[in-house]
């Protein structure tokens, strides 16, 4: 009976072992890297790691969040880039929020204001779910303020309100 436990034991170790060994990397993996490096501003690297994430799992939403969220920091301004990023988690998740949220700011800074306000719309029109379980930040209230002063501004009409 012992022999056999500790032959038992003995394939565990081999097969975690090799494992171990493959190096054999996920999605979440690469992605957490890529977070590891979007933090300190190695905005190549992180790219990098989260363009393998999705390589290696086509359907891994965040991702393709991250990739949109790191092309639009100002400095990197890759605007298209982060677009067609935030579009993929759109086609993926139609009913994302969050993603939503962020195309339409991009939409606002490049002056394609009809975009923009659709997006918003779209955004608030979804009553649940969203990227990672959470909200957009302050809600539809907040989204539905920020339509309205974004409008008005675009109309001129905007003193302070503030």
């Amino acid at each position: 009976m012992r022999q056999k436990v500790n032959l038992f034991f003995c394939l565990i170790l081999i097969v975690s072992l090799t494992t171990i060994a493959s190096g054999e990397e996920t999605a979440e993996d690469c992605n957490r890297t890529g977070l590891e490096y979007y933090r300190e501003k190695k905005y190549d690297e992180a790219i990098s790691e989260f363009k393998k994430a999705t390589e290696l799992d086509a359907n891994y939403l965040p991702a393709y969040y991250n990739l949109g969220l790191l092309y639009s920091e100002e400095e990197v301004h890759r605007y298209q880039e982060a677009i067609e990023e935030f579009k993929k988690v759109i086609d993926l998740n139609p009913e994302d929020k969050n993603a939503r949220h962020k195309l339409a700011l991009i939409y606002k800074l490049q002056g394609r204001y009809q975009e923009a306000i659709e997006e918003y719309e779209r955004a608030l029109e979804i009553d649940t779910g969203s990227f990672g379980g959470s909200e957009v930040e302050g809600g539809k209230d907040s989204l539905r303020k920020e339509l309205w002063i974004f409008l008005l501004f675009q109309a001129g009409l905007v003193i302070a309100l503030l």
